[in-house]
């Protein structure tokens, strides 16, 4: 299971570096919404910290609204399912390339013919099939 953590080291300090007076604020508001405010004095600014602290119940409110222990239990399923499912395509894929191997070795077949049909069969790079003939050519 993955499970993310904020970065809380992420700053905001070019931002504020470099918008830290309203005027460059005000060309930043005008480009972005494509407006032609001029006076800098009437830009209100408002954090995120500041809308979240002013509204802290409704935020509280509305996460535990959208919160789905059920759908948070399906997520956590299908996300276990599909690490299972590649490890077990990954398992056998080397017990057939090992069974090949196996099977070209005994009938005589050699490395160089072994090491083509297993990259063809598997669609191997020549790297990683001349590791599996190491691996299982015994």
């Amino acid at each position: 299971m993955i499970f993310y953590k904020l970065n809380t080291k992420h700053k905001d300090r070019l931002f504020r570096l470099i918008f830290n007076e309203k005027k460059e604020l005000l060309d930043l508001y005008n480009a972005v919404n494509e407006s032609n405010y001029t006076n800098p004095d009437d830009l209100e600014i408002t954090t995120m910290e500041d809308v979240l602290r002013k509204n802290r119940n409704e935020v509280i409110e509305m996460i535990l609204e959208e919160w789905d222990e059920n759908e948070f239990r399906e997520f956590l399923k299908e996300e276990s399912w599909n690490e299972g499912h590649e490890a077990g395509k990954k398992i056998g894929m080397e017990t057939g390339i090992k069974g090949i191997i196996k099977v070209c070795k005994e009938f005589g077949v050699s490395k160089e013919e072994t090491l083509e049909k297993i990259k063809k069969e598997f669609a191997l790079t020549q790297e990683d099939a001349e590791k599996y003939i190491e691996e299982y050519w015994t």
